[in-house]
């Protein structure tokens, strides 16, 4: 599908800036993070994120699209304007990637990750609004986490946590279209 967004970003890239945005605000701790897991000659600062698509985001057409928007009478200029449509949704996983130096701020850093994760109980997960993607808003819903210890992370000090996330928002595409203007008549 080709992409119609005002800075030219595709669905996959704005998926983890939204949440790497989100994620600083809210865990305070963290120093940074990244849309792509790290290369090796990359010195990270830490404690920070890496967070990236990895598997293909899955596009499920919607059989009926929809309007999600309809445009303010100014925005009609020769009888066209711009129509946001709904045409289906996206779904897939996310990995999200905690660095850290030492243990114990792994363990202080995933609790809060968890908790920034789930901001409420009911429901699990987290809504954020896509800004850069028509102002949708995506669930991101935790399935789990676990600890990627091996001997090279110890001689490194880089401790890592991986969460996985799935992610679910609309599909939006904005496009010209003829628009019926009404007008009165004098009877």
């Amino acid at each position: 599908m080709a992409d119609t967004t005002p800075t030219n970003e595709g669905i996959s890239e704005i998926l983890p800036f939204t949440l790497g945005q989100y994620l600083l605000s809210t865990v305070v701790a963290l120093k940074d993070f990244h849309d792509e897991f790290p290369s090796g000659n990359v010195r990270l600062e830490l404690p920070s994120v890496s967070i990236f698509a990895n598997t293909d985001l899955v596009f499920t057409p919607q059989a009926n699209p929809s309007i999600l928007k309809k445009p303010d009478p100014g925005d009609i200029v020769d009888s066209k304007a711009t129509i946001q449509w709904m045409v289906g949704q996206y779904d897939g996983t996310l990995q999200v990637d905690l660095w850290t130096g030492t243990k114990e701020e792994r363990d202080d850093l995933t609790d809060a990750l968890f908790n920034a994760l789930n901001p409420t109980i009911k429901p699990m997960g987290l809504t954020l609004p896509m800004t850069e993607y028509f102002g949708v808003l995506c669930d991101y819903l935790y399935v789990g986490h676990n600890f990627e210890d091996t001997e090279g992370s110890s001689q490194t000090d880089e401790w890592r946590t991986k969460f996985e996330l799935l992610v679910t928002c609309k599909a939006v595409r904005e496009r010209q279209e003829f628009i019926i203007e009404e007008t009165e008549l004098d009877l």
